[in-house]
């Protein structure tokens, strides 16, 4: 029972993005990252709790999955010795495993490409005379390079920076220069670096999973509609953030290192659209109608652990439940 309901629920997460991810953008930005990290998170546990559930369909308890995974993988090692009924469950345990295996791996590949895209401590050679050019003065967390290409991005989980380059400065006039640095000082502001820390992580164990690719998009999403949010706050004006946000999708020829988060790193004329309606979306029936979307997508992942709870009681002991899992039966007493 629980291993049928553990896979709908996690198609239920995997659907999530392509049934309500338009009305949650119409909500607002926050209801879209909100609905993308649930989904994701959804779906993940989802998958890894149903090939936790498959090792034992009904009797095994949750908490001694991870002990039940152990004696699976050990008895891999006499797969052929076993018998055939017990075969899918030691495959489900090295499945498992390598689910295990491929997130942690993804989560150190994402760490290291998102470092790839800081600057070295200290400035760089002129950058405190650009910077005096361009801002009259430092701008605190923010580095200036003199490349020609347009170039600006958040980056650093903890220690966040914003990098901007000189080709990207000349080009844009001083309000539209206003408007970079308010979308990306949002971003470091609002901690979004580390939103998508954990998307890139999950984009790269199971990005070939399109519901999982699809999330990710609309997370990033949603944390630039709610950066360029922000800017129009610190500016004034929509038309303005909108119309820079144009003018650096056509100049763009850089791509910021992942999981690092860039002006036009996103569905351009999404947001450029958003920005140029005349009236900003929200309001109390939509905001409700985002605050609805969320809750159930909430729902479905609580459903998961309410899911994986449901064992039936067979009597048995724990040791005996784990053994029979996957191990051979007790060697038989000698015969006197």
């Amino acid at each position: 029972m629980r291993v049928g309901l553990l896979l709908l629920l996690t198609l239920g997460s995997a659907l999530i993005p392509y049934a309500l991810g338009g009305r949650a953008f119409s909500a607002g930005p926050h209801y879209l990252v909100a609905l993308a990290l649930v989904s994701l998170a959804g779906t993940a546990s989802g998958m890894a709790l149903f090939i936790g559930a498959m090792i034992d369909p009904s009797n095994l308890s949750a908490r001694d999955i991870p002990e039940a995974v152990g004696y699976c993988v050990d008895a891999a090692g006499r797969f052929f010795a076993h018998p055939v009924d017990h075969w899918p469950r030691i495959i489900a345990a090295l499945i498992l495993l390598g689910f295990l295996g491929r997130l942690a791996t993804a989560t150190v590949t994402t760490l290291r490409d998102g470092r790839r895209g800081r600057l070295p401590r200290g400035s760089l050679p002129g950058e405190a005379e650009l910077s005096r050019l361009t801002f009259g003065g430092p701008q605190p967390g923010v580095r200036i390079v003199a490349h020609p290409l347009p170039v600006a991005y958040t980056t650093g989980l903890f220690l966040r920076q914003i990098v901007v380059s000189t080709g990207l400065l000349e080009g844009l006039e001083p309000l539209e220069r206003d408007a970079v640095i308010a979308h990306e000082q949002a971003h470091v502001r609002g901690g979004h670096n580390g939103l998508m820390f954990i998307g890139g992580a999950l984009a790269k164990a199971f990005g070939f999973f399109s519901p999982v690719k699809r999330a990710v998009q609309q997370l990033l999403l949603g944390l630039e509609s709610a950066a360029d949010d922000r800017a129009v706050t610190v500016i004034g004006s929509r038309i303005i953030v909108a119309r820079t946000i144009a003018k650096l999708a056509e100049r763009s020829a850089f791509c910021p290192p992942a999981p690092s988060l860039g002006a036009v790193s996103s569905n351009v004329v999404l947001r450029v659209r958003r920005l140029a309606a005349n009236e900003p979306s929200g309001g109390s029936r939509v905001a409700l109608l985002g605050q609805i979307i969320v809750a159930f997508a909430i729902a479905v992942l609580v459903a998961q652990g309410v899911a994986l709870s449901l064992t039936s009681s067979s009597g048995v002991s724990s040791a005996q439940q784990l053994h029979s899992v996957c191990h051979l039966p007790h060697a038989l007493p000698p015969v006197a």
